[in-house]
């Protein structure tokens, strides 16, 4: 009786999750962080002339989460971006990537070499071999919002390196464990979690084996 009832709970709980995601509007985030508001931290150029962050993150009905990115500098284009991530993302968590940049790594990222005056290291998604001063990444992920950090830079100008990061990004880093929300919390982004939206069709699969099991025990009593 116990697992009848737990899995009858189960079935309900599928066919609830399944219509919420087939009922649900779009949810949207967005932000903006600069260098005028204290908001980005930088050096070089693209700090004392300016610059701006913005970000979308938004999910429709039973679609992947759509994260966007702009960067937005007065002079010298950006090189690299990274977005943070868990450490558990891989190249399987992350699809429909566009913008202009060449390739896409995912590791750990420590400060020095290609990342100058990061304040700590970065788990995340390097979108390498980039341009423009105006630079949109936008791509999809079945994983969920989470406060985290974002580092951008390029080559030098009068010997020093332009880069741009988040204020929230700290040594040692620590991230806000909040639910997520439009705006900034503590000077963070919107980055990728651990934890996954379930696609429509693993709810429904749900669905049907609790029902299947159900009625053979129907059937067997």
């Amino acid at each position: 009786m116990k697992n009848t009832l737990f899995l009858g709970g189960l079935c309900a709980l599928a066919v609830a999750g399944l219509w919420g995601q087939t009922a649900a509007a779009m949810i949207q985030y967005s932000g903006q962080l600069s260098t005028a508001d204290g908001g980005l931290s930088g050096t070089g150029i693209w700090f004392w002339d300016g610059a701006t962050l913005a970000w979308t993150v938004s999910r429709d009905d039973d679609q992947p989460w759509c994260y966007q990115y702009t960067l937005n500098v007065q002079r010298g284009e950006v090189s690299h971006l990274i977005v943070e991530a868990s450490d558990s993302f891989t190249s399987q968590n992350i699809f429909g990537a566009q913008g202009p940049f060449g390739s896409i790594e995912i590791k750990t990222f420590k400060p020095g070499g290609s990342q100058p005056n990061m304040p700590d290291n970065i788990y995340g998604i390097k979108f390498d071999d980039a341009r423009d001063t105006d630079f949109t990444v936008r791509f999809y992920s079945w994983r969920s919002p989470v406060w985290g950090d974002l580092y951008a830079k390029d080559g030098k100008v009068g010997g020093v390196f332009n880069a741009l990061w988040n204020s929230g990004l700290t040594c040692p880093d620590t991230d806000p464990d909040a639910a997520p929300s439009s705006g900034s919390l503590a000077y963070h982004v919107l980055v990728p979690d651990t934890v996954e939206v379930p696609e429509p069709a693993s709810l429904l699969l749900m669905v049907l084996a609790a029902s299947a099991y159900l009625g053979r025990r129907g059937r067997r009593s």
